[in-house]
Order: C-alpha cells, then structure tokens, then sequence
C-alpha cells in the first residue's frame, strides 16, 4: 500500500486543477485569518482545557506557550459538474515544552453532487455528538493533531431513491498514516462509517457502526490481502501475528433528533467496540451517554447546551473479574495505540503517556456540560464544566493474578485485587472563553480564557490566555 505516493499524486492534481480554472473560480474571494495567542499557568503546567481537543497545538506538561499562524481557504467553487476548494494553515508554537513551526493543515478537495473526496491534512471528527461542546468522540475528537489522509465520504446526509427524504444515508471510506513517532513506525489507519438516518415529521432517528483501524507499518504486512481483512474485520490472522490484523477501534452510534420551530433536541448513545466480544454487549454500559438543545436560528444568551455522561469501567471483564480487561485505547502489536504524536486520537479524558507508550488512565466515569452563546454581534462565549472519576488501568488493581481473565482462562484462585474505590481520584476541570469583534472594518477579534482544575488526578491548577484573530478575505486572481 503506497498510501503517501498515492496522496501525494491527487493532492498534486487538486492543485494543479486549482491553478488552472481560469477567470469562473479567480473572480471568487480568497479567505485568509491569522492569530496569535499566548497561554500560560502560575502553577507549573497548564490545566486540562488548554490543552485538551486543541487539535494537539499545546501540550500536555507544557506551562507557557505562544501560538502564532496563518492560514489560506478557497472556498468551494463551482467548476462545471464539480467543486473544489483547498486550504493551508501554518503554526509555530514556542513552548518551554516543545518549539514546532509547522504545516497544521493542508488539503485539496473535490465534491461532485453529495460526495466529496479530501486528501491532506484537515481538520476531521467522527461521531453523532456536537463536537464543539463535546468532551470529546470516542472515536475521533478534536484532540490530536490532523492525520494525513485520502478521505471518501458523504458530507450531509443523502436522500435514498423513491423515499421522499424519509429515509437517508451518510458514510465515509478514509485510508491515512500515523507517522513514525510510534512503537510501530508508519502504521496505517483505516476508517469507514455507515448511517442510516429516518425521518418523520420532526423526529429523526439515526443509526450507524463506526470501524477504525491501525494495521501495517514498518515490519507488518501490508498487502492487498492485509488490506481486505482490515477491511471485512476479518478474524483471521496472518503468519506474523496469528490474531485478527491491526488494531481495532470501533462503535454502535445512535441519535433520536426532535426539530422545534428555532431549536433541535438530540439524545445520542456510542457503544464503544474494543474487540469482539464488545459487539455482543458484553459492556453495555460503557461509552458515551448525551443530550442536548442546540438554537437552529438566530442568536441569543444561549445558542447551545450539552450534556455527556461517559463510562468506560467494565471493558468486556467476566462477572467478577476485574474491570478494565480490554484495556481502551491500547493494543499488545501497536503499543503506541490510538494515538497521533502522542496524542489520544479519541476523548482526551482517556490519558496516554508518551514516555511509556501506554494508557495510563481509561477506567474512567464522567460527567460534562457544555453551554455557548453570543449575546451580542460582537460578544460570545463558551463554558466547559468536567467532573470525572478516574481508576487508572486494570492492571493498578492486581496484588496478585491478572487481568486476562476469558472464559477459557479462569481467574486463578489466589486472585487479590484492590477495592476501586482506593484507585479513584476526583477531578474537577472548568474552561471559559469569550471572543469579542473590535469596532472597525477589520474583523479583528480578542480571544481571551480562563481553565481551572481542582482534583486529586490532575492537582489543582490556574491558566489563562488572551490572544487576537484576524480574518477576512481577498480577491483570488
């Protein structure tokens, strides 16, 4: 699989066909925004919100940080039968952590009616919940840094033939590469959703089944044959590892929508899949609970509010086994798990430690809120309050035995394990954020917030930031 050759050739077509539209697309404008932001905490490092779902721009154990970019957006443009559009952004970051001048984003994309083609890097999440407010998908949040990709996919969702809009469907097929920042060097990502949505009236119901898989890189197999198991969720092994091929990161996804006149309620519930075992609801409490009000029209005070509940304790153990056997977001093959440059592809409240290439905590339950809106044209603003009760990992539990306890492989009778309840550690997290449009015709805006965290996991810490965004648009020609 010569993913990055194959990227590369229809990025660089995207491009190309850009650059060659002539005066239909050059008459349209050009959107362009620059920021910088500085970020800091008195009390050594930065507080879970400032660094949490900021698509990997600060760093966990970072405590001061200045962030400056730019960036470039054509917006889609009609060419004949298709469009397209593109867009780069640049960041440097100078961190007592780490410095970083690099490409945050840079992507081509063609759209012909309701499918669009991506390839680059982009911004990207996968998952019914509202995002914005979100603690964070389980399968894809906002958290880690853009993953190179080809991504397939339907945008909205598209009315199936002879049903009137009643019924919909929504599916993406991506194929991208993790990097060589790992255990195993340039693994392979493989990702597919399907949704099937129903529409009455005002109600919708939506269900779908979400699969992402690490698979390949540097001494695995990476073959048409490879591909087609990681593909079909194949049980079957191969010669170098005689288990099911790649990692497997996968979810039942479903959401009830009821549309008021200016509002929607959405409920929704993620049954998080680590194996296979979990497809049969071995678990059926853990993954992600919400509901939320979200303003269709219009503006006011509050334009949205969100509430999750995420449990991830059970993790497929046997009736009276310990908890946490399946290990979230780890894996024995892909150690590095599911992670980009050491960061949590999914909810960042599922903790990874780059220094040992392991969960360090995702036995977790949690509850959050999430509350924005814009009281004025020049004034909004965002509340994020997060209590969690942390666990560790299986294996913090284990004086003596193990946490591999299947139905073939009993626990063994001198089995101790602690009380959960000596493992557990509170912890409070709260972000507030405010955004304001000066006078002027300049579209300048000041950026200002403020995280706190209050707990045993994460101690108690104070940061804040101010910061300046400039957008605004020039004509492309």
């Amino acid at each position: 699989m010569r993913l990055q050759s194959t990227a590369l050739c229809i990025l660089t077509l995207a491009l190309a066909l850009l650059g060659d539209l002539g005066t239909a697309v050059r008459a349209q404008p050009l959107n362009y925004h620059a920021f910088s932001t500085l970020r800091g905490s008195p009390d050594g490092t930065l507080p879970f919100w400032h660094y949490a779902n900021t698509r990997g721009q600060f760093r966990r154990g970072s405590t001061t940080n200045w962030l400056s970019g730019a960036g470039l957006t054509l917006p889609f443009q009609r060419v004949g039968q298709f469009q397209v559009s593109a867009g780069a952004e640049v960041i440097g970051r100078l961190s007592d952590a780490s410095n970083s001048l690099h490409l945050h984003t840079l992507y081509g994309t063609v759209q012909h009616r309701g499918v669009r083609l991506s390839v680059g890097r982009f911004s990207d999440t996968i998952g019914l919940g509202w995002d914005d407010l979100s603690m964070g998908s389980m399968m894809v949040s906002r958290n880690a840094p853009p993953v190179p990709m080809m991504k397939l996919f339907t945008p909205d969702f598209v009315d199936v033939p002879w049903t009137h809009g009643h019924v919909q469907v929504r599916g993406r097929w991506s194929d991208g590469q993790l990097g060589a920042e790992r255990v195993v060097e340039s693994a392979l990502l493989h990702q597919k959703t399907f949704y099937l949505k129903f529409n009455v009236a005002d109600v919708s119901a939506i269900g779908g089944l979400v699969q992402n898989t690490v698979w390949g890189g540097t001494g695995r197999p990476t073959g048409w044959n490879d591909y087609v198991r990681v593909v079909s969720g194949s049980l079957e092994g191969t010669k170098v590892d005689q288990n099911r091929t790649g990692n497997t990161i996968a979810a039942y996804d479903f959401a009830l929508q009821y549309d008021f006149t200016d509002w929607r309620l959405q409920a929704t519930r993620l049954f998080y899949l680590e194996d296979t075992v979990s497809m049969q609801f071995r678990s059926p409490w853990d993954g992600v609970w919400s509901l939320g009000i979200r303003r269709q029209t219009g503006r006011g005070w509050v334009n949205s509010v969100l509430y999750e509940h995420m449990n991830t304790i059970q993790q497929d153990a046997l009736p009276g086994a310990p908890p946490g056997r399946a290990g979230y977001y780890g894996h024995f093959v892909y150690e590095s798990g599911w992670t980009y440059q050491g960061t949590v592809l999914g909810t960042p409240l599922l903790v990874f430690d780059p220094e040992t290439n392991q969960m360090e905590n995702n036995m977790v339950i949690a509850h959050h809120v999430g509350l924005n809106g814009t009281p004025t044209k020049r004034l909004g603003y965002q509340l994020r309050v997060t209590y969690s009760r942390n666990y560790g990992v299986c294996e913090n539990q284990i004086i003596t035995g193990t946490c591999d306890v299947l139905a073939d492989r009993p626990a063994p009778p001198d089995q101790t394990v602690r009380p959960r309840g000596e493992l557990r550690k509170d912890q409070y997290s709260v972000l507030g954020r405010v955004r304001y449009r000066l006078p002027g015709e300049y579209n300048l805006h000041v950026l200002g917030s403020l995280a706190i965290d209050m707990g045993e996991y994460y101690d108690n810490r104070l940061g804040g930031s101010i910061g300046l965004r400039w957008n605004g648009t020039l004509p492309f020609n």
